[in-house]
């Protein structure tokens, strides 16, 4: 771990765009991996 870096941080403008560009190609490769919709609610 870097020194100085908070877990909880908020992800950065750059690092939201990367991940949902990765999301992107994952699902039109057919290989995103989800959960269902109750178990994230269930977690709420």
């Amino acid at each position: 771990m870097k020194e100085g870096v908070i877990e909880d941080e908020e992800p950065t403008k750059e690092q939201i765009l990367a991940d949902l560009k990765e999301d992107l190609v994952a699902l039109k490769n057919g290989t995103l991996e989800t959960r269902p919709v109750k178990d994230i609610l269930n977690e709420l």
